[in-house]
């Protein structure tokens, strides 16, 4: 009850600033609540919340947090992937690990495509949540081969238009037949589009704006940082001039 209470006032703070301090237009209603609840239910406490983004923990707590990352868009809200979803980590050793999405950590190597070429990518967040979420079912087939992928409606699909040039889509957006890249590069179809609710999502964000989730090549942005069809060239160069983040130190040993 008090973590529900911290986090209405919070709101309720952030209400206020939406209209005093920042051009909403350009930070994106949905950013401030979304950022408050993502604040105030982070392990790490603010703190630990504010690392990631690169801004100073002397703001006060969630509110003013929540205030700069919003109007400077280091932070956005959300885009999700389902708790079944595989990532591709890269270890040490150069030896590969296909996870499960819970077990990714901040820090890590995970596999992107860059330019159809397979490349690794640092994690930056990946956040827990639980609830009751609408997720966007993708089978996505080659021959009798079949991948899955699950997203929330606010992730950032890629998908390759007639040039073989990757745009933006939204989830929505999205038909059967519409082509997206695999781990090797090949572009596979759109075969079957469904929907589900699912009680469990994971905010996973990477340094290259991309990831390899479940073998298939799809943005770690959401509908607050893209525009349906825009080409992946055009946006990412902006994106990580914008997004260059600061990963926590790592706890000293004794």
């Amino acid at each position: 009850m008090k973590l529900q209470k911290k986090c209405s006032m919070i709101m309720a703070f952030l209400s206020l600033l939406l209209h005093t301090l920042i051009d909403s237009a350009s930070a994106g209603v949905a950013c401030f609540p979304a950022c408050a609840i993502a604040c105030c239910e982070c392990t790490g406490g603010p703190a630990a919340f504010a690392g990631p983004l690169g801004i100073a923990i002397d703001f006060t707590g969630c509110a003013g947090i929540c205030a700069v990352a919003c109007a400077s868009l280091v932070w956005v809200p959300p885009a999700c992937f389902a708790n079944d979803t595989l990532i591709s980590v890269a270890a040490p050793d150069g030896t590969l690990l296909e996870k499960s999405i819970s077990e990714v950590n901040v820090g890590d190597e995970v596999l992107t495509l860059v330019n159809g070429r397979t490349s690794t990518t640092r994690v930056v967040r990946n956040d827990h949540s639980s609830g009751m979420f609408e997720f966007f079912e993708f089978d996505v087939r080659s021959g009798k081969s079949v991948s899955t992928l699950k997203v929330t409606p606010q992730h950032g699909m890629l998908v390759v238009d007639r040039r073989g040039d990757l745009r933006f889509s939204h989830p929505v957006d999205v038909s059967v037949g519409d082509v997206m890249q695999t781990a090797d590069g090949s572009e596979w179809k759109v075969s079957r589009i469904g929907h589900f609710v699912g009680d469990e999502k994971f905010t996973l964000v990477t340094t290259e704006g991309s990831v390899l989730a479940s073998g298939l090549l799809v943005s770690t942005l959401c509908e607050e940082e893209i525009k349906s069809g825009s080409k992946m060239d055009d946006v990412m160069p902006a994106w990580k001039l914008r997004h260059q983040y600061k990963l926590p130190k790592p706890p000293t040993e004794i």
